[in-house]
């Protein structure tokens, strides 16, 4: 299993560089500390900020600097009361070793309030602020510096800005030349999964141009879930490689390590717990070297958002907030204010803060959950895809960025029908299509090894079983009095007569379970509630 990331004033990270995960410098991918010491060892350096999903520390004496992934798919945590300092990535387990070192720590009830709230945008954090005021949560553009002096953060200046088609080209060459490094190296296998929608789509169009363009190796495939859930995404991932030639689900995954209860619920807690709501608790990790490249939740690139519409979506989620019990609404507002403000600053206008919120907020929490049980690479979620989206025309139509994907990689896919009418390419979408170089892309290395597997459980327990020991640890805390609704007691009702009549509902209906977890949880490491002395 793997453990928490903790340092502090008084447990210092070793000297040197470490990396914890996985990044890419250029076309080429980086595997943990031994890879990062490889590529350096040749008079590179990893970037900040880079892509993957990793931790980067660097200490040189009492000076230490850390951040996450480009997607911040890791997260980090810190607190700071001047001399003392800790991070962590895990905003639970930071709580709990404060608490642990004495440190008084108080409820932010603007934040628990979001965990009591409706809508897919109260589904995690909404802000940097945490259910617990003091802690905050690194934001994707940041870092962490700390000295003599005590802990810091380091904004990065934006990206550079440069022209739609040559932004466009570079992140198709780059991703293109990532793919085919990864298909050259040795123990490595592909997995390139397919639904109906348009960015896994874009995704597969990466896999096809690879495929009639390059002589490579027998590691990879196009896959579809099979389940009863998933029929229609495998009759369009069906179509699709009968159309093109594409072997569809002809490579198996390595079996994955299966966990116990216990190792699930310390997955869950130390990934999610007071971050995303639905209860996507993993009951096996995916074995390392299989390689899941995925869309992954990517609205911000599909439409473009006038400053009406983003200030209407504003709204929505102001009134949806603490629909199912008591917060604090106003200072819940004014921090979501000034993080849409923060990105306005750098990005130009509310409507493109709004959409690039759905990247740094929803896509960077729903994508990076997915990112702790399985090596996954969301493909747009990385610096060359948002900075092509953020260089298309202003007047583009929706969905435009992946229709050129399409036309510039496999134009045949254009043609094949979608799950929904409206992300088919329309005249409009024709019209403005943007003509690229060619791509000549030049593939990348690995650097490292992919970690061990380590031995797991018998079986895997399954989702009923991981629900009902959740409902164990709430009975077994409680939760403040006064705190939550009749309709959020109704809910839980409902969800815990499913479980004892044997069903355990979706993840996204489990989030109330995860509200009452948080209320509980936070109470019993003696983190100080509201109305409570």
């Amino acid at each position: 299993m793997p453990q928490p990331f903790l340092i502090d004033d008084q447990t210092l990270p070793p000297q040197g560089a470490t990396l914890h995960g996985c990044a890419f410098a250029g076309a080429d991918a980086v595997l943990g500390t031994d890879g990062l010491a490889a590529l350096e060892s040749e008079g590179r350096v990893l970037d900040w900020h880079a892509d993957g999903c990793h931790l980067l520390v660097r200490r040189d004496g009492d000076r230490i600097a850390l951040g996450a992934d480009f997607a911040g798919y890791r997260h980090l945590f810190y607190w700071s009361d001047g001399a003392r300092w800790a991070v962590c990535d895990s905003f639970i387990d930071l709580v709990a070793h404060l608490r642990e070192r004495g440190i008084a720590l108080e409820e932010d009830t603007a934040q628990t309030g979001a965990f009591l709230s409706r809508k897919q945008l109260f589904q995690q954090l909404t802000s940097a602020a945490t259910p617990v005021k003091g802690i905050s949560c690194l934001r994707v553009d940041e870092r962490i510096e700390i000295d003599a002096d005590g802990l810091r953060i380091v904004t990065a200046p934006p990206a550079p800005e440069r022209p739609y088609a040559e932004a466009l080209h570079a992140f198709l060459e780059l991703w293109l030349a990532r793919m085919e490094g990864l298909r050259r190296a040795e123990g490595l296998t592909l997995f390139i999964h397919l639904s109906g929608g348009l960015d896994s789509r874009a995704v597969a169009a990466f896999h096809l141009w690879l495929e009639r363009n390059r002589d490579l190796p027998e590691n990879a495939t196009i896959r579809s879930l099979t389940d009863d859930s998933h029929a229609e995404d495998l009759r369009i991932a069906e179509r699709l490689a009968e159309a093109t030639g594409l072997r569809l689900n002809h490579i198996d995954p390595r079996p994955r390590r299966n966990l116990t209860v216990d190792e699930a619920l310390a997955a869950w807690r130390h990934h999610s717990a007071g971050v995303y709501s639905p209860v996507r608790v993993p009951s096996a990790f995916s074995h390392p070297a299989d390689i899941n490249f995925s869309g992954h939740a990517t609205n911000g690139y599909k439409y473009r958002f006038t400053d009406e519409e983003a200030d209407r979506r504003v709204r929505v989620m102001e009134r949806s907030y603490a629909w199912f019990g008591r917060g604090d609404r106003p200072r819940w507002r004014a921090a979501l204010r000034a993080e849409l403000d923060r990105l306005a600053g750098r990005g130009g206008s509310l409507g493109q803060a709004w959409a690039v919120y759905q990247r740094t907020q929803r896509a960077r929490f729903h994508a990076g959950q997915a990112a702790t049980y399985k090596t996954q690479v969301a493909l747009f979620h990385s610096a060359s895809a948002a900075a092509a989206a953020e260089a298309r025309p202003q007047d583009a139509p929706d969905y435009q960025f992946y229709h050129d994907i399409l036309a510039a990689l496999a134009p045949d896919l254009m043609e094949l029908a979608l799950d929904d009418p409206r992300k088919a390419p329309g005249p409009e979408h024709r019209a403005a299509l943007t003509a690229v170089a060619p791509l000549a892309p030049e593939p990348g290395r690995v650097y490292g090894a992919v970690p061990s597997q380590g031995e797991g459980a018998a079986d895997a327990p399954s989702r009923l079983e991981l629900a009902r020991a959740l409902l164990a640890e709430i009975d077994a805390a409680g939760w403040p009095k006064g705190r939550v609704s009749l309709i959020f007691r109704w809910h839980l009702f409902r969800l815990r007569r499913d479980l004892a009549r044997g069903r355990a509902r979706h993840a996204v209906r489990l989030r109330h379970l995860h509200a009452a977890w948080l209320l509980g949880r936070l109470r019993a490491l003696g983190v100080r509630m509201e109305g409570e002395a």
